[in-house]
């Protein structure tokens, strides 16, 4: 009896630890933000509603860039691995014509994290206009694994004009 129960110890610490090892970092999600050029103001989250982006350089939004930011998440009181950047792929649709474009492909490097283990890293756009742009971020470096699908992410500004 005493045997089996000096067996379950070493299982029931495993189970423990393995519980309480942090999650891996994963791209938690995007906002965008329009700079209206002729105030200089950035809008409010455009990912929050869609509905807004259309003729957004000739509309209210009076816009033809716009402040991209990822979302990293780590877990709460995680540390940055060394040399970890989030990498951003903007790619605008092909629109009357004109074929499809890469708008950025860039990495940066990822700051501190708060205390409710994220962090941010934003990417500024130039000439955004009326054709949808997809957004494809991956974390590179430090520990994560390129091919882990948590540390990728996607999403859509779906910009359109109605002339």
């Amino acid at each position: 009896m005493l045997v089996h129960r000096l067996l379950a110890v070493p299982m029931l610490l495993a189970g423990l630890v393995a519980a309480a090892a942090p999650e891996p970092p994963r791209v938690a999600g995007f906002s965008a933000f329009l700079l209206n050029s002729r105030t200089g103001q950035l809008s409010a989250d455009v990912m929050a509603n869609a509905d807004q982006l259309g003729n957004v350089p000739a509309g209210p939004l009076s816009a033809v860039s716009a402040l991209v930011v990822v979302r990293i998440a780590f877990g709460a009181e995680a540390a940055v691995p060394e040399g970890a950047r989030v990498h951003l792929v903007a790619t605008e649709a092909s629109v009357r014509g004109r074929a499809a474009r890469v708008l950025l492909d860039r990495s940066a490097r990822l700051g501190p994290v708060a205390q409710d283990g994220t962090t941010h890293v934003g990417f500024w756009l130039d000439d955004i206009g009326c054709a949808t742009i997809t957004l494809r971020a991956r974390l590179a470096s430090g520990t994560t694994k390129a091919s882990n699908a948590a540390a990728r992410g996607q999403a859509e500004l779906p910009f359109t004009c109605y002339e």
